[in-house]
C-alpha cells in the first residue's frame, strides 16, 4: 500500500514531468529513499519467485527409503 501511496504524495507535492525519477533526483534523501524502495521491491519480488520455486520444488520430488532424490509424477 506505501508503495502506491508514496509516488501520489509526490506527485502532488511536486507535479513536474518524469514522476519518480525526477523526485529521485532532487537531493540525497530523496534518491536514498527511491533507492530503497526498489531495492525492497525487487527484494520482494525475489522471495515471492523463490517461495513458489519451493512449492514447486517440494511438491513434484520424492524420497527415497536411502535419501535418494527422485522425480515423482504428479
Amino acid at each position: 500500500m506505501l508503495h502506491v501511496t508514496s509516488p501520489a504524495r509526490l506527485a502532488a507535492r511536486y507535479p513536474t514531468s518524469g514522476g519518480t525519477y525526477v523526485t529521485a533526483a532532487s537531493g540525497w534523501v530523496a534518491s536514498g529513499g527511491f533507492l530503497i524502495g526498489k531495492t525492497a521491491s525487487c527484494a520482494a519480488m525475489d522471495l515471492t519467485v523463490a517461495t513458489a520455486y519451493a512449492v514447486l520444488r517440494s511438491r513434484y520430488t520424492c524420497r527415497t527409503g536411502q535419501g535418494q532424490v527422485i522425480t515423482c509424477a504428479a
